[in-house]
Protein backbone atom coordinates (compact mmCIF):
# COMPACT_ATOMS: atom_id res chain seq x y z
CA UNK A 1 0.00 0.00 0.00
CA UNK A 2 0.72 3.44 -0.34
CA UNK A 3 2.82 4.76 2.76
CA UNK A 4 -0.36 7.22 3.18
CA UNK A 5 -2.58 5.01 2.94
CA UNK A 6 -0.86 2.19 4.90
CA UNK A 7 -0.27 4.32 7.77
CA UNK A 8 -4.22 5.29 7.97
CA UNK A 9 -5.45 1.76 7.92
CA UNK A 10 -2.85 0.98 10.66
CA UNK A 11 -4.48 3.74 13.02
CA UNK A 12 -8.14 2.54 11.92
CA UNK A 13 -6.87 -0.99 12.05
CA UNK A 14 -6.06 -0.69 16.36
CA UNK A 15 -4.13 -3.76 15.32
CA UNK A 16 -5.87 -6.00 14.04
CA UNK A 17 -3.79 -7.07 11.06
CA UNK A 18 -7.05 -8.91 9.07
CA UNK A 19 -9.19 -5.65 9.29
CA UNK A 20 -6.36 -3.71 7.67
CA UNK A 21 -5.64 -6.18 4.93
CA UNK A 22 -9.17 -6.55 4.16
CA UNK A 23 -9.59 -2.83 4.11
CA UNK A 24 -6.91 -2.92 1.51
CA UNK A 25 -8.23 -5.18 -0.61
CA UNK A 26 -12.32 -4.31 0.18
CA UNK A 27 -12.70 -0.47 0.20
CA UNK A 28 -16.21 -1.15 1.50
CA UNK A 29 -15.42 -0.47 5.11
CA UNK A 30 -13.32 2.39 4.19
CA UNK A 31 -16.27 3.86 2.53
CA UNK A 32 -18.68 3.02 5.77
CA UNK A 33 -16.67 4.91 7.91
CA UNK A 34 -16.62 8.09 5.45
CA UNK A 35 -20.80 7.52 5.44
CA UNK A 36 -20.60 7.56 9.21
CA UNK A 37 -18.32 9.97 9.74
CA UNK A 38 -19.82 12.68 7.29
CA UNK A 39 -22.89 12.26 9.09
CA UNK A 40 -21.31 12.56 12.59
CA UNK A 41 -19.33 16.28 10.98
CA UNK A 42 -23.15 17.11 9.81
CA UNK A 43 -24.78 16.25 13.01
CA UNK A 44 -22.76 19.34 14.98
CA UNK A 45 -24.08 21.95 12.84
CA UNK A 46 -27.54 20.61 12.55
CA UNK A 47 -30.72 21.69 14.92
CA UNK A 48 -32.43 19.71 17.38
CA UNK A 49 -35.05 18.72 14.98
CA UNK A 50 -32.54 17.73 12.34
CA UNK A 51 -30.66 15.68 15.16
CA UNK A 52 -33.78 14.34 16.24
CA UNK A 53 -34.37 13.04 12.29
CA UNK A 54 -31.11 11.75 12.19
CA UNK A 55 -31.99 9.41 16.03
CA UNK A 56 -35.26 8.32 14.17
CA UNK A 57 -33.12 7.05 11.44
CA UNK A 58 -30.08 5.42 13.11
CA UNK A 59 -32.43 3.80 16.07
CA UNK A 60 -33.79 1.27 13.86
CA UNK A 61 -30.59 -1.00 13.60
CA UNK A 62 -28.78 -1.48 16.94
CA UNK A 63 -26.31 -3.54 15.51
CA UNK A 64 -25.54 -1.05 12.95
CA UNK A 65 -25.49 1.94 15.19
CA UNK A 66 -23.11 -0.15 17.83
CA UNK A 67 -20.56 0.15 14.65
CA UNK A 68 -21.43 3.87 14.06
CA UNK A 69 -21.29 4.98 17.59
CA UNK A 70 -17.27 2.98 18.14
CA UNK A 71 -16.39 5.45 14.81
CA UNK A 72 -17.67 8.61 16.56
CA UNK A 73 -16.12 7.77 19.67
CA UNK A 74 -12.72 7.39 17.94
CA UNK A 75 -13.64 11.05 16.17
CA UNK A 76 -14.45 12.61 19.53
CA UNK A 77 -11.41 11.32 20.91
CA UNK A 78 -9.13 12.73 18.35
CA UNK A 79 -11.23 16.17 18.94
CA UNK A 80 -10.49 16.19 22.51
CA UNK A 81 -6.51 14.97 21.91
CA UNK A 82 -6.42 17.90 19.68
CA UNK A 83 -8.39 20.51 22.12
CA UNK A 84 -5.76 19.51 24.48
CA UNK A 85 -2.89 19.99 22.39
CA UNK A 86 -1.90 16.59 22.60
CA UNK A 87 1.17 15.04 20.68
CA UNK A 88 -0.74 12.28 20.06
CA UNK A 89 -1.49 11.56 16.64
CA UNK A 90 -5.58 11.19 15.36
CA UNK A 91 -6.81 7.91 14.41
CA UNK A 92 -8.91 9.20 11.87
CA UNK A 93 -5.70 11.29 10.38
CA UNK A 94 -7.24 11.36 6.93
CA UNK A 95 -9.85 14.20 8.55
CA UNK A 96 -7.62 16.17 10.06
CA UNK A 97 -8.96 19.59 8.88
CA UNK A 98 -12.40 19.51 10.13
CA UNK A 99 -11.05 17.64 13.14
CA UNK A 100 -8.77 20.95 13.78
CA UNK A 101 -11.62 22.99 12.67
CA UNK A 102 -14.10 21.42 15.30
CA UNK A 103 -11.74 21.44 17.79
CA UNK A 104 -10.67 25.24 17.50
CA UNK A 105 -14.68 26.17 17.92
CA UNK A 106 -14.91 23.55 21.23
CA UNK A 107 -13.69 23.79 24.42
CA UNK A 108 -11.66 20.30 25.88
CA UNK A 109 -14.71 20.21 27.89
CA UNK A 110 -17.63 19.70 25.11
CA UNK A 111 -15.24 17.29 23.27
CA UNK A 112 -15.44 15.41 26.67
CA UNK A 113 -18.52 15.70 26.89
CA UNK A 114 -19.25 14.33 23.49
CA UNK A 115 -16.97 11.66 23.92
CA UNK A 116 -18.94 10.20 27.25
CA UNK A 117 -22.38 10.75 25.95
CA UNK A 118 -21.11 8.37 22.86
CA UNK A 119 -19.70 6.23 25.30
CA UNK A 120 -22.85 6.02 27.19
CA UNK A 121 -24.72 4.78 24.81
CA UNK A 122 -22.39 2.28 23.13
CA UNK A 123 -22.22 0.75 26.82
CA UNK A 124 -25.67 0.73 26.94
CA UNK A 125 -26.87 -1.00 23.76
CA UNK A 126 -26.75 -4.42 25.34
CA UNK A 127 -29.84 -3.29 27.56
CA UNK A 128 -33.15 -3.36 26.14
CA UNK A 129 -34.13 0.58 25.73
CA UNK A 130 -36.27 2.49 23.11
CA UNK A 131 -33.05 3.61 20.77
CA UNK A 132 -34.46 6.65 19.61
CA UNK A 133 -35.14 8.22 22.95
CA UNK A 134 -31.42 7.19 24.20
CA UNK A 135 -30.21 8.79 20.80
CA UNK A 136 -31.52 11.74 21.36
CA UNK A 137 -30.28 12.12 24.59
CA UNK A 138 -27.00 11.82 23.21
CA UNK A 139 -27.92 14.57 20.40
CA UNK A 140 -28.88 16.65 22.90
CA UNK A 141 -25.24 16.43 24.64
CA UNK A 142 -23.31 17.00 21.42
CA UNK A 143 -21.81 20.51 21.19
CA UNK A 144 -23.41 23.00 18.33
CA UNK A 145 -27.29 23.59 19.82
CA UNK A 146 -26.04 27.20 21.42
CA UNK A 147 -29.01 29.73 21.32
CA UNK A 148 -31.41 27.06 20.52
Amino acid sequence: AEPERAELLARLSGGRIGWAIRALEDDRPLQDRDWALDMLEACVSQTRAQRFELAQELGKDKQVLAHILELWQSYWRDVLLLCENSHVPPANSDRLVPLQRLSISLSAQEALKALKATRTLLDNLQYNMNLRLALEVMFLDYPGLRGE
